[in-house]
């Protein structure tokens, strides 16, 4: 699996756009602005997105907003750079900085553009550690292009893809198919739905129901959750 580079103006000036209309925008440009000199790019959902929107006509509103820095010299201090953003400054799950000023939240992390040393990841190597297909995604503004490892397939396909099921969280996993699958309306693939069954019971409810409240969302979308997964599942037991 090979990336993909899309440089199609279209796509890109909607990517420029969004963000001068988005309401996140001031908060992504003080960001940005932190890390001015550096070689970044946007990554993940903001990206993806707005591909939707521009290929479907979705009317998806980006809330989360990553970025993916260059440390190809191992000495970018992602905290010091984060210091004194309004809001909280912490870690995410994976160490790297999490930024969160209401409604919105940023993670930050770092990839190196050399394979001749050990250190952080590749661009590529990044997208291969990705959980889901539709998550593999980044925009380079300095370039004009868009890298896509299987993302863009996925969006094509309206397929989400589950890359990496060894995971220390899979409630966290199995939640992120679920609300991808309502959020997009895209299919999940049979080894994602394989997956599911093989690793959902019921005693994951409470962690599910914690994972979802961290993240702002409702009892009635977590109720959601909860039914299409037993859905998943029972479809597998009738068989």
């Amino acid at each position: 699996m090979e990336l993909e580079i899309v440089t199609d103006p279209d796509i890109i000036a909607r990517l420029e756009a969004e963000r001068k209309k988005s309401e996140i925008g001031p908060h992504t440009n003080l960001l940005m602005n932190r890390f001015a000199g550096m070689h970044y790019q946007e990554l993940g959902g903001s990206v993806r997105d707005v591909i939707i929107n521009e290929l479907y006509g979705t009317p998806f509103t980006v809330r989360d907003w990553d970025l993916i820095i260059d440390d190809s010299q191992e000495d970018i201090d992602l905290f010091v750079c984060c210091e004194g953003l309004p809001g909280y400054v912490g870690k995410n799950h994976f160490g790297n900085v999490k930024w969160r000023v209401a409604p919105y939240e940023f993670d930050i992390t770092k990839y190196s553009s050399r394979r001749d040393k050990s250190g952080p990841a590749t661009l590529e190597g990044f997208f291969h550690g990705c959980d889901f297909n539709i998550g593999t995604i980044a925009y380079c503004r300095e370039h004009a292009e868009i890298l896509s490892l299987a993302a863009l397939s996925g969006i094509r396909t309206k397929t989400i893809s589950l890359m990496n099921p060894e995971t220390d969280r899979p409630h966290a996993t199995i939640t992120r198919a679920i609300n991808f699958e309502r959020r997009l309306g895209f299919r999940l693939d049979e080894e994602t739905l394989r997956y599911i069954r093989e690793t959902y019971t019921p005693a994951m409810d409470p962690a599910i129901a914690n994972y979802m409240r961290e993240r702002g969302m409702g009892d009635d979308t977590y109720r959601s959750v909860i039914k299409r997964l037993g859905e998943i599942v029972s479809k597998e037991t009738a068989a």
